[in-house]
């Protein structure tokens, strides 16, 4: 997403991200897995790949300094009260992880400084495929001073239930005065590929542009 501040240069936001780096042994291992998200910036241009991106510390934590080779950071904080499907808490006890993994971003329409990011909840079985869903919301993010100015979950589900497809939105668009976004539902799947499938399914949903609707999960509105 180009940052609202210099358009030249670009927000590119990560979900999990595994970090590598010498071991004792003088071999290259596995240090640490960040859960959730991690984000970085750079210059770039439309259409083409950057090279050399720069992590962002963690929102709250102080403006990024620009050109960097700091390490990545966890972006989005974990999302609390998330469960597995047997009911015990999402944590490392009970062999998960809790997650917000962002589904999507576009510029802000509420606050010109920012970017509004759309991002799912998951409690991640450890060496599992099956991640939880049990929440959607929007951030709206400020890239020149790396801070969230709000963050809400507007859709929830308890006791260890999936939340419903249509609820899992990401990929925002503004047009007009509606804020639209996507969700999709995959019935058969193979290795990380969704089959042709009567049960596939993509869902629309649009609501009024201002924080105090996209917050309500009674403003929502569905394509029929």
């Amino acid at each position: 997403q180009p940052l609202p501040a210099d358009p030249s240069s670009s927000l590119w936001l990560f979900c999990d991200t595994d970090v590598y780096g010498f071991n004792a042994q003088g071999q290259w291992a596995l240090s640490n897995i960040i859960s959730g998200s991690t984000a970085a910036e750079r210059p770039a241009t439309a259409g083409q790949v950057p090279t050399g991106l720069s992590e962002v510390p963690s929102p709250g934590s102080g403006a990024p300094t620009l050109p960097s080779h700091d390490g990545p950071a966890q972006f989005l904080p974990s999302p609390a009260g998330l469960v597995t499907a047997a009911g015990q808490p999402c944590d490392a006890a009970d062999d998960a992880y809790p997650a917000s993994w962002v589904t999507g971003v576009t510029q802000d329409p509420a606050l010109a400084p920012d970017v509004l990011i759309s991002f799912n909840n998951y409690c991640v079985p450890i060496g599992s495929d099956s991640p939880l869903a049990e929440g959607s919301g929007l951030a709206e993010y400020d890239p020149a001073s790396n801070t969230l100015d709000s963050q809400v979950t507007v859709f929830t589900t308890t006791g260890g239930q999936a939340l419903g497809a249509p609820e899992l939105l990401g990929s925002p668009i503004v047009a007009g005065p509606y804020l639209y976004l996507f969700a999709a539902q995959c019935a058969d799947e193979f290795d990380l590929t969704c089959l042709s499938s009567a049960g596939n399914a993509v869902y629309l949903a649009r609501v009024p542009v201002s924080p105090a609707a996209w917050g309500d999960p009674a403003a929502y509105t569905w394509r029929s």
